[in-house]
């Protein structure tokens, strides 16, 4: 049985809990809609819960992965039947996190399961326990976070040169005398 009231953690983790559905790759209206659903059986469970923070995580990302998969589904067969041309956007990695949109669109650069597995990383959670909510072997989780950080090491170092770059540019025009200009 957890410590707080159901009324505090629901306050202080809501927001925090629709932010992780968007880092893992969901738009912010299927975050919502997955972070208001999980709240509500928290709140039947409450009494039974033991770790709360871990237990709306888990259960809201299973609710996004199963609504994401079924509007995935209504859509080809929307496109199958004729009478919805091209108009289909997935949902994943669209919306704008009101909350570190950087971190949002860094995550976005990467495959789907470096992004999932780093977005539970960046909420404290450990490879055994992220390799039990998405069903895959510890190692793997490793595997996923080491490549994650080296994609986002190697886009830092590219965003960095190319920022230096810049600037070395912007100095080398300074310096190039207008032509026709009196002085």
């Amino acid at each position: 049985m957890p410590d707080e009231s159901f009324d505090d953690f629901y306050r202080d983790d809501l927001t925090r809990l629709v932010a992780f559905l968007c880092k893992a790759g969901f738009g912010l209206e299927p975050a919502k809609d997955a972070a208001n659903e999980v709240m509500t059986l928290a709140y039947k469970n409450w009494s039974s819960i033991r770790s709360p923070r871990a237990w709306v995580r888990k259960a809201a990302f299973r609710a996004a992965v199963k609504e994401a998969e079924r509007t995935r589904t209504e859509a080809g067969r929307a496109a199958a039947s004729g009478w919805l041309v091209d108009s289909y956007v997935d949902i994943a990695g669209h919306a704008e996190v009101e909350e570190q949109p950087t971190i949002k669109a860094l995550l976005a650069r990467l495959p789907p399961q470096q992004q999932q597995v780093m977005a539970w990383h960046l909420e404290d959670f450990r490879a055994g326990e992220i390799a039990e909510v998405m069903g895959l072997e510890p190692a793997t989780v490793r595997s996923h976070l080491r490549h994650a950080r080296d994609a986002l090491r190697s886009i830092f170092e590219k965003s960095r040169s190319e920022t230096a770059e810049a600037t070395r540019c912007d100095t080398v025009v300074e310096e190039v005398p207008h032509h026709g200009s009196a002085e």
